[in-house]
């Protein structure tokens, strides 16, 4: 093979010269002119070690891996201590495949240089690539006290190990000493693997710091503008965020991991079309990539495609049955159409895989809460809790969590249901939206008789007056305010949490939520104003709300429109008193010869709207904040519940365990509003003709003062 392959002319340069000139061909990643150089020097001196050694890793730069082997092979057997030489063998058998011999050459070449981090850093990474994870991790702890050259590359491999084992802090400790303001000039590798580390040790600030310190050396830094990008995301900076994907994407057209986070990022803020022009070009480029399918699939779930998504998801889960997020949406599909056992099969698979991964907890809590599972239910949801500091996390729910999370953070938080609040001033905070915080006030009074000396509630403006007047608040403060209040909050509050999480904290059971209504009381002078407004109204009074907020990513599935709800407002008998507020209000002024009437510009906060309504007989909606105030108040609600609906309401129950006094009129998988709004007329209509008999009874009924019934 040597005759062969090196039978040249004589060269006209000496071979010193010769082989300096190959190595800086090879340094500049010319490694075809680097290989002709050194075949040259080769016509001279066939048995030069240090040239066999380099030719063949140049051999191996260009993809000729059996010359390679050879080469490298040939110069060990001139030169068996040369630098270098087992470690440049083991990465060509590693790609060939012989993992046994990649092994053996690595230990020879820890053996020959134990000060030497590479070679460490490589044996490692080959154990732990073959599953023996124990014996890379004691090869990277026995190199810590050998290596003398290179120690921040061990340093780089031992944090990112730690890193895996979600060790962050020490990790961290580990590459300390090459990143600190005195040290030398950082190597960017290791100032993004701390940015990364601090983001997983919750201090996002930080680490965005050192990915924009990383990016003013250079620019175009693609791992530095992802990590960035993610920290923004996670600090609910989304534009900024989804800038940096974007610029990532500009330098790097081609990058997939960009391209997932960015549409990603686009479907959780609703650019549907964006994510999807995105997204097509991605899945014909990659085929084969199952996260294309999963993107591609919630784009048809938030657009009421089941079918396609389920379509979608078993895709991905054909190209990698184990794909976690295809299987968690998959399981998601399964919930919405009742199949819980499957679905929790899939989720409990998902958290004894990724322990770690909170937001497979709080699906499976969704689960459990629409089967009726209560406590065990409310017991996983706690784990929403952490999801604002956890990577991959959907920015809308992130954008819940994060910033009230952040507010509070010093404040100790209250997580235990064993533990004894006696004595100590609480700070419950808002969460969600409106109806899930008027849900759960009916909580408050609880927590003062369980021995709270003080409790404080940050809720939003629009519930101020409401929470006001709530059993057990001793202090209100808005959103607004918390600012001007939160030093002095601070300071006194021993403990916190979310308003949401009281059914859990105080050991509430299913079968005692519903004596716990009505809990809002609206003063008797405002009800009265109201009710002389309403005093020429005839027949039966009906609230109606017909649309919830467009931002929300469920609103398509749950809001109607005015013009659908027709059919109800042609039974006789009825006046309709419109409660509703926001952009579907505007549909009134397209059908005014419904004869709505609409006094909701008088209704600024939800106070308002409640003293209004306690003068109703009847109040019909969508699943809005507005039949969480009817049912706190005792009014009685009939309620459009949408396919795969909120877990409060639970699977298929016409009834609610929340509020006796509301009746649910669910939609079925299959339907669409209008066999929904059908039954609901009938059964209008059938209560309309009960009224006129009961009302006719009293009229035709006169009691006669001097002769007195007996009952």
């Amino acid at each position: 093979m040597l005759k062969r392959l090196f039978s040249r002319k004589p060269p006209l340069y000496t071979p010193e010269q010769l082989f300096e000139a190959a190595v800086v061909a090879y340094d500049k990643g010319q490694f075809e002119k680097a290989t002709s150089l050194l075949l040259d020097v080769i016509t001279l001196n066939p048995e030069d070690d240090a040239v066999l050694n380099l030719l063949g890793v140049c051999k191996a730069r260009t993809g000729d891996l059996e010359q390679s082997q050879y080469l490298i092979e040939r110069a060990i057997a001139l030169n068996a201590t040369g630098k270098g030489y087992h470690l440049n063998l083991a990465n060509v058998l590693r790609f060939r495949g012989d993992i046994d011999g990649a092994e053996r050459a690595l230990r020879k070449h820890v053996e020959l240089s134990p000060n030497n981090a590479e070679g460490h850093v490589a044996l490692a990474d080959l154990l732990r690539q073959n599953q023996r994870t124990e014996e890379a991790r004691k090869v990277l702890e026995n190199a810590q006290s050998l290596v003398s050259e290179s120690r921040e590359v061990l340093a780089y491999a031992c944090a990112s190990d730690l890193m895996a084992q979600a060790k962050y802090a020490e990790a961290l400790s580990c590459i300390n000493e090459f990143i600190a303001p005195d040290a030398p000039t950082a190597d960017h590798k290791l100032l993004i693997l701390a940015a990364k580390l601090l983001v997983q040790e919750i201090r996002p600030q930080q680490g965005a710091f050192l990915f924009r310190h990383v990016l003013r050396e250079d620019p175009n830094n693609i791992d530095a503008l992802h990590g960035l990008g993610a920290t923004l995301q996670m600090i609910t900076l989304g534009d900024e965020a989804e800038n940096c994907y974007r610029v990532g994407l500009g330098i790097a057209p081609d990058n997939v991991a960009l391209a997932k986070s960015l549409i990603s990022l686009l479907i959780d803020r609703r650019k549907l079309d964006e994510a999807t022009d995105i997204l097509n070009a991605f899945i014909a480029q990659y085929p084969e990539e199952p996260d294309f399918f999963v993107l591609a699939g919630r784009i048809q779930g938030i657009k009421n495609d089941y079918d396609a998504a389920d379509e979608n998801f078993k895709s991905a889960l054909a190209i990698a049955p184990s794909h976690a997020a295809a299987r968690e949406f998959s399981s998601l599909l399964l919930v919405r159409s009742g199949h819980y056992e499957e679905s929790f099969k899939i989720y409990e698979a998902l958290i004894a895989e990724f322990p770690e991964r909170n937001i497979h907890r709080y699906n499976y809590a969704f689960a459990l809460l629409i089967a009726g599972r209560f406590r065990e239910g409310l017991k996983n949801f706690e784990a929403r809790l952490t999801l604002a500091y956890e990577m991959g996390i959907p920015y809308d729910l992130r954008l819940i969590f994060y910033p009230t999370q952040e507010s509070v953070k010093p404040i100790p938080p209250w997580c235990d249901p064993e533990q004894d609040i006696s004595g100590q001033h609480l700070l419950v905070w808002r969460e969600q939206g409106f109806g899930d915080c008027i849900m759960c006030l009916r909580f408050i009074k609880t927590l003062k008789q369980r021995g709270a000396n003080r409790v404080t509630l940050l809720i939003m403006d629009e519930l101020s007056r409401i929470a006001s007047g709530i059993e057990g608040v001793d202090e209100v403060v808005t959103s607004s305010q918390w600012e001007n209040h939160a030093a002095r909050i601070k300071t006194n509050a021993t403990l916190q949490c979310s308003i949401v999480s009281l059914p859990y904290l105080l050991g509430v059971e299913l079968a005692e939520v519903t004596a716990t209504t009505p809990y809002i009381h609206p003063h008797p002078q405002r009800i009265a104003h109201w009710q002389d407004r309403l005093k020429h109204t005839p027949g039966l009074r009906i609230g109606v709300v017909w649309g919830g907020n467009p931002g929300l990513a469920t609103d398509r599935a749950r809001s109607l429109s005015l013009e659908q709800l027709k059919p109800l407002f042609e039974i006789e008998g009825c006046s309709w008193i419109s409660l509703q507020k926001g952009e579907p209000r505007g549909q009134i002024s397209a059908l005014q010869g419904l004869g709505i009437l609409d006094w909701m510009d008088d209704c600024k906060d939800f106070m308002d709207t409640a003293e209004l309504a306690a003068n109703l007989d009847l109040v019909i909606s969508v699943d809005t904040s507005v039949v969480h105030l009817c049912g706190a108040l005792g009014i009685p609600v009939w309620m459009f519940n949408r396919a795969g609906s909120e877990w409060r309401w639970q699977h298929n129950r016409e009834e609610s365990i929340w509020y006796p006094n509301m009746r649910l009129f669910n939609q079925s998988l299959t339907e669409t509003w209008e066999p929904v709004i059908r039954r609901m007329q009938k059964a209008l209509k059938s209560h309309m003709t009960k009224e006129r008999t009961l009302n006719k009874i009293l009229n035709d009924c006169t009691i006669q003062s001097e002769s007195p019934r007996v009952f």
